[in-house]
């Protein structure tokens, strides 16, 4: 028997990104926080997503901001996008603060092409989960394997950066370590996309 895996979804993977650099983007988002941070139906956790949404122009965060963009550039590559790729810029990035019982929803980025995550503070019980909310199963398998779930967790390790298309649903459970997770979110897009056409 030959199994063919059709239509795959990619979670791109970028270990120690920006190590040196997460002492300084801590401080910045604790100052920032100081401004305020805000929660909603979705973000059960303290979020500058309706706030701020910009924070990759700030000079703590312009080097991780320059490693999305090449990061996200390698992996593009890899799906062929090879003439939009001059046009690729970050649409919006933005910090979520959360602490014991704190969790996010299942949910995707509309708007966007790519989105990320890049975890300046975790524990190693932090997790994000992506889902296949499509699946269609009438009768549960007898045991779980690659072929048949609907949910894969992936650690969040500090400097780490996962990339992954923004239509691919994700989400956090409650934690329920008593540890702070910082995570640093951004969007990717194309700029002038109908002229390229």
């Amino acid at each position: 028997m030959k199994l063919n895996k059709l239509f795959p979804k990619i979670v791109a993977e970028f270990d120690g990104v920006c190590v040196d650099n997460i002492p300084a983007m801590i401080k910045e988002v604790e100052e920032l926080s100081s401004y305020g941070t805000k929660r909603n139906s979705t973000l059960n956790v303290e979020s500058s997503h309706r706030s701020i949404q910009t924070i990759h122009r700030l000079p703590p965060f312009k080097p991780l901001a320059k490693e999305a963009l090449s990061n996200a550039t390698k992996f593009l590559s890899e799906y062929g996008y090879t003439n939009q790729l001059p046009h690729l810029y970050i649409s919006n990035m933005w910090f979520n603060i959360s602490e014991k019982g704190d969790y996010l929803f299942p949910h995707t980025h509309p708007g966007s092409l790519l989105s990320g995550a890049y975890y300046l503070d975790t524990d190693e019980s932090h997790y994000i989960y992506f889902y296949d909310m499509y699946r269609n199963l009438t009768e549960s398998p007898s045991f779980p394997n690659d072929l048949n779930t609907d949910t894969y967790p992936m650690p969040c390790t500090q400097g780490m950066m996962y990339l992954f298309h923004s239509d691919f649903v994700h989400a956090v459970p409650r934690q329920e370590a008593d540890a702070r997770k910082i995570v640093i979110s951004f969007n990717l897009s194309f700029e002038n996309l109908k002229s390229m056409h």
